[in-house]
């Protein structure tokens, strides 16, 4: 029998709707069966250890899950205009699971729940995403001031003068690392926290807190960096005015903290180890449990830092897997 004109029309509509809705089926379709099969990383960090360890530590997670999984790892250099494209493009590529450090810079929340709508699991580390993410994997920063505190109180059993070279505690994991310092050291009266200071997490702003501590407090005993560059560029400063007789204690156990340790006429002596491989792992995974229907975790899952001093650091793998 004959086709007419307006019935074939509507059949052509029919077919072209379905050729676009079936991609999206099977799309769907594939997410529900759980299996991983591609993974992208949004990172603010720009390139450099953290970043390499990272993108390791997600790469090793999911090919251990799926060995021929499509893995894809960008920067988008801490600017939420470029995170936000990125994360489009995950959800255009078909992502099952998205690992993202979240930029600072902005807010790329909007494309972050875009991607969950679109049935893509998103893990956030380091930081909470605003609206909110599928999981959160993030170091116990608390916990990492408490171990740094520690250690000055094990050297300064006598008591002693400490200053604290902060950053801007508008960022929850810069407070956490400081008040778990101070609320440890409270513990121990006779160490008295004598002055903090925002340096900005800056060389320049390191530097000027580093010279007031040093003109201000003539007896300071320990300085504790809130990052490993601030715990250097106090350094720096301390060794320009001949004061050998203080220590430095830093934080994160990054690759110039373990140099600095290694070597007798350095400050640094001890800076809690972050592992930053570990980490990432920790997101895959759970990310990938989300995606095969495990719960999604209702509070943050905490990675602790590890206590390194010169006493052990020649044993530390550190940001180098």
């Amino acid at each position: 029998m004959e086709i007419s004109l307006p019935s074939r029309l509507l059949l052509s509509l029919v077919i072209l709707a379905a050729s676009l809705v079936t991609p999206i089926f099977v799309k769907a379709a594939a997410k529900n069966e759980g299996k991983l099969h591609s993974v992208g990383v949004t990172l603010a960090e720009d390139g450099g250890p953290y970043y390499e360890q990272v993108v390791r530590g997600v790469e090793h997670a999911a090919r251990e899950i799926n060995p021929e999984v499509q893995f894809s790892a960008v920067s988008c250099k801490n600017g939420a205009a470029l995170q936000i494209e990125q994360l489009d493009k995950f959800v255009r590529d078909g992502v099952d699971v998205i690992v993202i450090q979240r930029s600072y810079a902005g807010d790329s929340s909007p494309a972050v729940q875009r991607a969950r709508q679109a049935g893509v699991v998103v893990v956030a580390i380091d930081a909470a995403v605003p609206g909110g993410t599928d999981a959160l994997v993030r170091p116990d920063e608390r916990q990492g001031g408490l171990v740094a505190a520690q250690y000055v109180a094990a050297r300064l059993k006598d008591g002693g003068e400490v200053a604290l070279a902060n950053g801007p505690t508008k960022y929850p994991a810069i407070k956490d690392r400081a008040d778990g310092f101070t609320d440890e050291l409270k513990k121990h009266p006779s160490i008295r926290i004598v002055e903090g200071q925002d340096t900005g997490m800056s060389r320049d702003g390191a530097t000027k807190a580093m010279e007031g501590f040093m003109t201000r407090h003539p007896h300071l005993a320990a300085v504790y960096g809130v990052n490993d560059p601030v715990a250097v560029y106090c350094e720096a400063a301390a060794l320009r005015a001949g004061r050998s007789d203080l220590f430095i204690v830093g934080m994160e156990g990054s690759p110039r903290s373990v140099t600095a340790m290694k070597d007798p006429a350095r400050l640094i002596a001890a800076s809690p180890g972050e592992d930053p491989y570990a980490l990432a792992e920790t997101a895959l995974r759970r990310g990938g449990g989300i995606l095969r229907g495990e719960p999604r975790p209702s509070e943050p899952i905490l990675v602790p830092f590890t206590p390194l001093s010169r006493a052990n650091v020649e044993g530390y793998q550190g940001w180098s897997k």
